[in-house]
């Protein structure tokens, strides 16, 4: 009886270590709504780091509002101005659509699967709020893929799916 004890509990302490690790490795970290998030997790013996650079714009503060601020409902919104990605210290080319479209990014994390980087990225509100996530090696950006968030099911079906080539000269 002793033993059966003392093996649950060490497979019940396993469990919650593997559990706990899993979690920590994706945690979510925040974006500011202006100015500079860096985010860095170590994947594979690799250390990825992210910086988005963001700016909160006003309507009737800049011309930039007109265009990302519709036209009834909101006052001000975040937006990416930049995005860069490195890899072990080496830039990651990541092209500028990946990120001129992203209002209001509110969190963010890095993950691992299949052999593929994977920026995971959440924002907007209410029917705007969205899911993108930004696949890329120790190149380049290859892939962005956007869910709308509004629905349920919204996670099955991608309503944007862009695919990138770095082409060598």
């Amino acid at each position: 009886m002793k033993y059966c004890k003392y093996i649950f509990i060490c497979f019940f302490l396993f469990w919650c270590l593997q559990v706990g690790l899993c979690n920590c490795a994706y945690a979510q970290q925040s974006i500011a709504v202006s100015g500079k998030t860096t985010i860095s997790q170590s994947l594979r013996k690799n250390i990825i780091n992210v910086t988005f650079q963001t700016v909160k714009i006003n309507r009737g503060h800049n011309i930039a509002a007109l265009y990302y601020l519709p036209p009834d409902g909101f006052d001000a919104c975040s937006i990416v101005v930049k995005l860069d990605i490195s890899v072990n210290g080496k830039k990651v080319f990541v092209p500028w659509s990946v990120f001129g479209d992203l209002i209001d990014p509110h969190s963010a994390y890095i993950e691992y699967k299949k052999g593929t980087y994977i920026l995971s990225i959440g924002g907007g509100d209410a029917s705007e709020a969205y899911h993108m996530k930004v696949y890329f090696n120790k190149r380049t950006v290859f892939r962005r893929v956007v869910y709308n968030l509004e629905f349920d099911d919204s996670m099955k079906l991608p309503v944007e799916d862009d695919h990138y080539w770095l082409r060598e000269m």
